[in-house]
């Protein structure tokens, strides 16, 4: 069960997310910013956000915390099914 501080670490970062979402259009921001939310400040926690890319049938790498990929964000494709 899940104890009584990672729920509420866990309802702040969701508050966080949806503070976010009605605050920007930009879905780059918003990606970005809501992987930093997600990671809730944990340095050891790596968040990758994907965006589905329709016409292209691919997810694209849009937000993610400090890691290796971050510099991938925006460039890498993985093909979607």
């Amino acid at each position: 069960m899940v104890d009584e501080l990672t729920a509420q670490v866990e309802l702040l970062a969701l508050q966080q997310v949806a503070r976010i979402v009605r605050s920007t259009q930009d879905l780059t921001v918003a990606a970005q910013l809501i992987a930093e939310a997600t990671a809730g400040g944990r340095p050891t926690r790596d968040v990758y956000v994907y965006v589905y890319d329709v016409a292209a049938e691919e997810l694209v790498l849009t937000g993610a915390t400090e890691s290796p990929a971050a510099r991938e964000v925006g460039i890498l494709r993985v093909p979607y099914g």
